[in-house]
């Protein structure tokens, strides 16, 4: 069996690897999730597109209500309403 200065010498190696450890692992995982976050947003691009496309008439017969401008010189830079 092992001796207690075995122990020690054990649990202190565990005590200063441990948080060596966590601090790498949370990295590790922040990069995953990132990289997740990259990845789901850009497959949502041709998603997103399809429907912009699907609503196309919708969206230009209400432009003008959306849209919501004055009457004013600026408002040809913003739509060609």
């Amino acid at each position: 069996m092992l001796g207690t200065d075995a122990v020690q010498s054990i649990t202190d190696w565990l005590k200063s690897l441990l948080p060596k450890l966590g601090t790498w692992l949370f990295g590790q995982v922040t990069k995953v999730a990132g990289l997740f976050g990259v990845v789901v947003g850009l497959a949502l691009i041709p998603i997103y597109a399809f429907y912009f496309l699907l609503e196309k008439e919708g969206i230009v017969a209400r432009w003008r209500i959306t849209c919501r401008l004055k009457t004013r010189t600026s408002k040809t830079s913003w739509c060609s309403c």
